[in-house]
């Protein structure tokens, strides 16, 4: 049984399926679809970033959403929380900016592995070595998906992309060991295949 259908700004009417009931007030219906892939992993983020929020106990207005450049830039325009869709790799440097504007915030940043991890990189590791009141989610595809398939700083070595044709010839990050390296005290690898995500106190 689905719930009641609403007219979205594409003309299409959607029905979220009862599974998300608990979390309808924070997803933009007028929005859907979404302008993902079939099968990609973002519509599930998309789900359990809202469930987790939703389940934190921290009020919906103290939740913000940084995105950069990607496919994962879309996301926070599904959420109905305040969202800013910055320039390509300075989500963690305005994230950092907005914690430290207003404390009391909640930030959360989702980015892809190329945003993050190679125009964003010395952000990332400089975020972790501060231990920066944050919380950076890296959708890893491990290429830069939305451009063409190029190789990123995840590209496992020997992955033929369209930049690395005969095969990718450098070794990739492990992205939880350089977070926790540079001083990230909470770093968490997961996948499409996890149902929950949580924000923790880490004090």
């Amino acid at each position: 049984m689905s719930m009641e259908a609403e007219v979205t700004t594409t003309g299409i009417k959607v029905e979220l399926p009862k599974s998300y009931e608990d979390i309808k007030d924070l997803i933009r219906i007028d929005r859907l679809p979404h302008i993902w892939c079939p099968g990609c992993g973002l519509g599930i983020l998309l789900k359990l970033l809202a469930r987790a929020i939703k389940n934190s106990g921290i009020p919906i207005e103290k939740h913000v959403i940084v995105t950069g450049i990607g496919c994962t830039g879309r996301l926070g325009g599904y959420l109905k929380l305040d969202a800013y869709h910055v320039t390509h790799g300075r989500a963690i440097p305005f994230a950092v900016g907005l914690k430290m504007a207003n404390p009391e915030l909640e930030v959360t940043v989702v980015g892809g592995d190329g945003d993050i991890l190679a125009i964003g990189g010395n952000h990332f590791i400089h975020a972790a070595r501060r231990n920066d009141d944050i919380n950076v989610i890296i959708v890893n595809n491990f290429i830069y998906g939305m451009t063409g398939g190029q190789y990123s700083p995840t590209t496992p070595k020997g992955a033929k992309t369209t930049t690395s044709p005969y095969g990718h010839y450098e070794n990739p990050f492990n992205v939880p060991l350089l977070a926790y390296a540079a001083g990230g005290p909470h770093t968490w690898p997961g996948g499409q295949f996890f149902t929950k995500m949580s924000f923790t106190n880490p004090s």
